[in-house]
């Protein structure tokens, strides 16, 4: 009987552990598929702000002032690593008078976007507003482009190398001329969907 019972104990034992490995392997492997989707790399974009009309880009941007147009799209794994720092953009710049204005994908983009960036204006970009590749930012004066392109030069989604976004609106608050309205880039984007 007492042989019974320890048999009995360690195949309870073994089944749990059994049961904790399948729970713990299909675990990991939910969050490689769902959430930890590899992201190419070695995207090329080309940005050209000559191939927006003016209307395009000057919908919903103030007149006066500096504005950065970020383009978002939850679909894009990129989008995860860049939502932080352009909230942090965001922070930085607002009180220094810069606008922000956020052009979303699609529907669902629409309604993370406005959970996200609160107060910022959120609108569905237009087929003729759509980016080269998302994310990336579009930084306007005064109806002119100053910067069109990434947000970081590295290849994978971060500014640990350097952020353009913020170093030009430094350069434009300091009084300093920039401009590059087309810019040839290689990093983590992702195709804007052409349905937008």
């Amino acid at each position: 009987m007492v042989n019974m019972l320890k048999q009995y104990k360690y195949s309870v034992i073994w089944a749990g552990v059994l049961c904790w490995l399948i729970i713990i392997g299909l675990t990991f492997w939910w969050f490689e598929f769902r959430i930890n989707r590899q992201v190419d790399s070695t995207q090329e974009a080309v940005f050209d702000s000559r191939i927006y009309s003016h209307n395009a880009l000057s919908r919903g941007v103030k007149s006066d002032g500096t504005t950065v147009i970020h383009y978002f799209d939850i679909s894009c794994p990129c989008t995860r690593f860049n939502t932080p720092h352009v909230r942090d953009l965001i922070e930085r710049y607002s009180a220094q008078g810069v606008n922000f204005l956020i052009r979303a994908a699609d529907v669902p983009s629409l309604r993370q976007a406005n959970r996200l960036f609160g107060d910022q204006t959120v609108r569905l970009a237009r087929a003729n507003e759509a980016p080269a590749a998302s994310p990336s930012a579009i930084v306007i004066t005064g109806g002119e482009v100053n910067y069109i392109g990434p947000y970081s030069p590295e290849a994978v989604c971060s500014t640990a190398a350097g952020d353009f976004v913020g170093l030009v609106l430094d350069d434009l608050l300091a009084n300093k001329p920039f401009k590059q309205p087309t810019n040839l880039a290689m990093g983590c984007f992702c195709e804007w969907p052409s349905s937008s």
